[in-house]
């Protein structure tokens, strides 16, 4: 039994996985990020829901990001603190990864782009060809017109922040909607390296934040 946690997106979403299966999941959605508030409780329903006990677990699966970086220190302290406590291992999945391998199994394109929003006009991204080979490592980039430098080939963009990218889509480029970070995703490739053994080193672990956090400016007053 493996429990997923994604938290790198508004989705805040919980899992079980037996066998590489998708037993159950918890997902709670919104503009806001909940994740504080939601999180344990929503892994503590998902368990009593099952009837499994939390010494059932065999490993604890973290999406890795990048993404929301509070999201990912909520994500990535939950599981440390399950897997320390319960003595599993830890077990991290890159979110584009699991969001490539999701769409590229239900939708057929030359090129895929997954996208996650980070603010403003920039998106995380990646590029991976209709194979699973990456064309263009993880980066944070600015959405302009030289984003699109794919003229030829059908190309899928999916995730979340798309909706910024429609203004500017040529032609070839095709979007897929309603796909965001869910730990359903995480559920096949966490069994993989739990087989595999392909462990995260509790005391060191670090997601993948990719930019360094800014706080924001409070725009009210505190009288």
């Amino acid at each position: 039994m493996i429990l997923c946690i994604e938290t790198t997106s508004h989705n805040c979403s919980v899992a079980l996985g037996i066998g590489g299966t998708l037993l159950d999941c918890i997902e709670e959605r919104g503009m806001g990020y909940s994740h504080a508030e939601k999180l344990h409780a929503n892994i503590l329903e998902l368990l009593r829901r099952n009837a499994v006990d939390l010494k059932d677990l065999k490993s604890v699966a973290v999406s890795a990001g990048p993404g929301s970086y509070t999201g990912l220190r909520i994500g990535v302290a939950a599981a440390k603190g399950l897997c320390f406590s319960l003595s599993i291992p830890l077990i991290s999945i890159n979110t584009l990864d699991f969001l490539y391998e999701n769409v590229s199994r239900l939708h057929v394109g030359d090129v895929y782009i997954p996208v996650i929003d980070a603010r403003r006009m920039e998106i995380y991204t990646c590029t991976f060809n209709k194979d699973g080979k990456r064309l263009e490592e993880t980066s944070a980039v600015v959405v302009d017109k030289d984003f699109f430098h794919y003229q030829k080939e059908h190309v899928l963009i999916f995730g979340e922040g798309v909706e910024k990218l429609v203004p500017l889509l040529p032609k070839n480029y095709s979007i897929v909607y309603d796909v965001f970070p869910s730990a359903t995703m995480m559920v096949a490739a966490s069994f993989i390296k739990h087989e595999s053994k392909e462990y995260e080193d509790l005391a060191y672990y670090e997601p993948y934040y990719l930019k360094d956090f800014v706080a924001g400016v409070s725009t009210k007053t505190l009288l």
